[in-house]
């Protein structure tokens, strides 16, 4: 008689778990300022696991499948000295600064025109006082009128005062600096061009887009396009990027697996009609999605799609079974081992927490929902199950949830396909032929339905609510969802009695803490 299992043998979703335990365990340790001594606790703890898994096996003929679970304890293993390396080499490279220091640098993309009338931007290949900083600096200044300098020049920033704070290892702006390698920040009283330069063939590529568009569009046309090519909401005034969220379409200008699906797919489409072999189709596809990627930041949600895709594709070319829940732990695992502080960032919880809410309750809400068609139905139970699944990390990142998210999506999504795809072609147009940037002007017209859809959702007086962050009881919402979905194999008793003792002891818990 075979034994039922609580879930299926998903290797790679567990092993990213246990990573993701491994990074937890040594992030907290850090954050209370523990002796790094503390690592050797997790690190012998694993090391006993994976002793006992490989011993006991030959001891006990019962427990000879033990074996096949020693990723688990390596992976913890792994997750904590990840964590540790990152903390170490951080740590080494920060310098201390002190005010109004002599500063030359790089400008190294864009310089963002703020409501206050300050500009901003990145400084790269810096030196402070002589000594060249690791990590790069973002730099914001009052300008009174035009500036006389751009991406790729070279500058001395005069009368830098520090942020207070700075950047210190694991304090709350930790993570994304160390994501975006912005490390220090400086309020300055001039910018002074000391050399022309030019930034490197990427970065240059996506500047001079970014400034095409710019120079083309309506101010407003310009802040949407450029979010939606390039997942850079930089160019969008506050009170517009306010109603973007309130609207519950900020995925639209974050780039994810929305964004690389429907560029790899209009190119394995294209390619399948030209008859191109199956394997050609899906390197090209690929490689389009991850240059895609390089050009947008490399941001976690951006290496989760291409990831994603990649095994999508390759389990169709070659006759295997796609599971999103392995491919979803696949991404984590090569995301986390090279850069686990993504971890905690909004990039790698936002996107991984939206695809969870699809993997888990996209199913069973489509069969509430589809009486209502493929179209309409899918985008309903697309919109519920991933906000369903955001609704604590939203509550943690923005303080509010949006009310009517499945009615601006329901009515964008079903297009924005094809709005994507057409403002993609014609972005390489204009990028091979500068002279025809004029087209870009059509961007006005290809963005009204979301500017109409922005504006009606957003001016609703209760567009949005505010909410409070759920703390501990995030962890007994996530697994309660895990409990009641069809992942779990357990009777409605069994499902109810463990979401019921997963409450109670993160109940416990809360109140302790």
């Amino acid at each position: 008689m075979i034994k039922r299992r609580l879930f299926n043998n998903r290797p790679m979703v567990f092993a990213a778990v246990f990573l993701c335990v491994g990074i937890v365990t040594a992030a907290l340790a850090a954050y209370a300022e523990v002796d790094k001594l503390y690592r050797l606790i997790p690190i012998g703890i694993g090391v006993t696991a994976a002793t006992l898994m490989l011993v006991l096996p030959r001891l006990f003929k019962r427990l000879k499948g033990a074996t096949r679970f020693l990723y688990m304890p390596i992976m913890l293993i792994i997750g904590v000295l990840s964590f540790s390396a990152v903390q170490d080499i951080y740590g080494t490279r920060m310098t201390d600064l002190k005010d109004y220091v002599p500063i030359t640098g790089v400008v190294g993309g864009p310089v963002y025109a703020y409501e206050s009338g300050s500009r901003g931007f990145v400084l790269t290949d810096a030196y402070a006082d002589g000594v060249k900083l690791n990590y790069d600096m973002f730099v914001v200044f009052i300008a009174g009128g035009e500036i006389d300098f751009n991406a790729g020049d070279t500058v001395s920033v005069n009368g830098a005062r520090f942020k207070e704070d700075g950047f210190a290892a694991f304090d709350t702006d930790f993570t994304a600096a160390y994501e975006s390698r912005v490390t220090y920040a400086a309020y300055a009283g001039t910018v002074i061009k000391l050399a022309e330069g030019k930034l490197p063939p990427l970065q240059r590529f996506v500047h001079e887009n970014k400034r095409r568009i710019a120079e083309n569009t309506r101010s407003d046309t310009a802040g949407l396009a450029i979010g939606m090519l390039f997942g850079d909401t930089g160019e969008l005034e506050k009170s517009s990027y306010n109603n973007v969220v309130a609207s519950g379409l900020i995925h639209i200008l974050c780039v994810s697996g929305l964004h690389v699906g429907f560029l790899a797919g209009a190119v394995y489409m294209l390619l399948k009609k030209l008859k191109v072999k199956g394997v050609v189709r899906l390197i090209a596809a690929v490689g389009v999605a991850l240059l895609y990627a390089v050009l947008c930041g490399f941001r976690p949600s951006a290496i989760r799609a291409v990831v994603m895709l990649a095994v999508l594709l390759s389990a169709g070319a070659f006759g295997l079974k796609y599971d999103a829940p392995s491919a979803l732990g696949l991404a984590a695992i090569l995301i986390l081992i090279f850069d686990p502080l993504a971890l905690f960032g909004k990039s790698f919880l936002l996107s991984f927490g939206a695809i969870f809410g699809l993997v888990v309750l996209y199913k069973p809400l489509f069969k509430i929902f589809r009486r209502l068609g493929k179209t309409i139905g899918g985008t309903l139970a697309a919109s519920l199950a991933a906000n369903i699944a955001l609704l604590p990390l939203v509550a943690v990142f923005f303080g509010k949830i949006q009310i009517l998210f499945w009615l601006s999506n329901l009515i964008i999504l079903p297009i924005i396909s094809f709005i994507f795809i057409i403002m993609f072609v014609i972005m390489l147009i204009t990028s091979v032929m500068p002279v025809l940037s004029f087209i870009l002007a059509s961007y006005d017209i290809l963005l009204v339905p979301m500017k109409l859809t922005v504006l009606l959702v957003s001016s609703w007086r209760y567009a949005e609510i505010s909410v409070p962050a759920l703390g501990v009881m995030s962890a007994a919402y996530y697994l309660i969802i895990l409990i009641a979905s069809r992942f779990a194999f357990a009777t409605r008793k069994q499902k109810v009695a463990s979401s019921a003792a997963v409450a109670s002891v993160c109940m416990i818990i809360a109140a302790l803490v």
